[in-house]
C-alpha cells in the first residue's frame, strides 16, 4: 500500500452548536475579524444518501491552519451525527492531497470509507471514517473540482 501523497494538515473542523456566538469569541480571545458566516455545502451524499442541509460554517485563518466552525442543522450528517454522539468539539481534521481519488483508495486499502462528500463553487470535500485515528478527516484536493 502506498502513503498519502501529500502529508499537509490545512483545517481543523470543529462542530459548534451555535456558529455566530463561537465566531465571535474566537474573534475576541485571537483578535482577528469575525469570518463571513455562510451555507455549509446545501447538497450532501452522507453515508450514501443524497441529502440537503442548511448547517451553517465559518473559516478563520490561523497560521497556516484553517479553524472551521460548523453549526450543523437538524438534518442527517456527519456533523449532526457527531454533536448527537460527542457533543460539541473537533469533528475532522483537513488534509490536502494531489490525487484525490489515490488518496481514497489509499485510504479504503486500510477500511476507511467514505462518510460524507459534498462540493460548492468554492471548492469540495469528503469526510471518511477513520475511526482508528482517533479523529474523523477532511480529504481535500489541490486542484479545484478533482475527484
Amino acid at each position: 500500500m502506498k502513503p498519502l501523497d501529500s502529508n499537509s494538515i490545512i483545517q481543523v473542523g470543529i462542530v459548534v452548536k451555535d456558529v455566530e456566538k463561537a465566531a465571535k469569541l474566537y474573534s475576541e480571545l485571537f483578535g482577528i475579524e469575525m469570518p463571513v458566516i455562510r451555507p455549509a455545502f446545501p447538497e450532501i451524499t452522507y453515508r450514501g444518501q443524497k441529502v440537503h442541509t442548511h448547517s451553517k460554517l465559518c473559516s478563520f485563518q490561523m497560521g497556516n491552519v484553517a479553524l472551521e466552525l460548523i453549526e450543523p442543522d437538524e438534518g442527517p450528517s456527519s456533523w449532526r451525527e457527531f454533536l448527537q454522539a460527542h457533543g460539541e468539539g473537533v469533528h475532522h481534521l483537513g488534509v490536502i492531497v494531489n490525487d484525490l481519488e489515490g488518496a481514497l483508495q489509499t485510504l479504503k486499502e486500510h477500511d476507511i470509507d467514505k462518510r460524507q462528500y459534498g462540493g460548492a463553487q468554492w471548492g469540495s470535500y469528503t469526510i471518511v471514517d477513520s475511526g482508528a485515528l482517533g479523529v474523523l478527516l477532511n480529504v481535500k484536493c489541490k486542484k479545484p473540482f478533482c475527484g
